[in-house]
């Protein structure tokens, strides 16, 4: 009975080896976190939700280049209410978020306070703009995404979270 179980011993003794290295080999190294600027890939797509009478659309580029760039748009009444343009992008090392609220460059810039690509969720802030004075940026699942304004306008403390669906 020994005798036969010896050539298959040895037949696995030679092929195991070949094939836990052909395994190793073919397992990737985990790819190290995105940083500045590409950290914000996520971002990227068309989303849109509706609150009440107003529709929100926006659109946000890749960071390809090294900027994202978007345009988004509030629809009431069947009519365009308000329009934004916005920026990101690294300015000596640190990702720069840039608002031009209806197309016009703001008095500040944010800088982001954290940007996490694996949690995907990017936070800008400038307390010298009483509001907002912090946007979030935070997508919950693939085709939901929140964009949270905080601030205290008059030394009132303020949020307004919009919940966009991808388009």
């Amino acid at each position: 009975m020994h005798r036969r179980l010896l050539p298959a011993v040895a037949a696995l003794l030679v092929v195991a080896p070949v094939v836990c290295s052909l395994e190793r080999a073919s397992a990737k190294d985990p790819e190290p976190p995105a940083k500045g600027i590409a950290a914000l890939s996520w971002l990227q797509g068309a989303w849109r939700t509706a609150d009440g009478e107003s529709v929100w659309e926006a659109v946000y580029s890749s960071p390809e280049g090294g900027e994202v760039v978007s345009a988004s748009k509030e629809i009431a009444g069947g009519k365009v209410a308000t329009f934004d343009y916005e920026r990101f992008f690294e300015k000596d090392g640190k990702v720069i978020f840039s608002p031009h609220p209806g197309g016009k460059k703001s008095k500040h810039d944010f800088p982001a306070e954290s940007l996490d690509a694996a949690a995907k969720k990017a936070v800008f802030v400038n307390t010298a703009n009483d509001f907002p004075s912090k946007f979030t940026y935070h997508r919950v699942a693939d085709d939901r995404l929140t964009v949270t304004l905080e601030g205290a306008p008059g030394g009132n403390p303020m949020k307004i979270a919009i919940e966009f669906r991808r388009r």
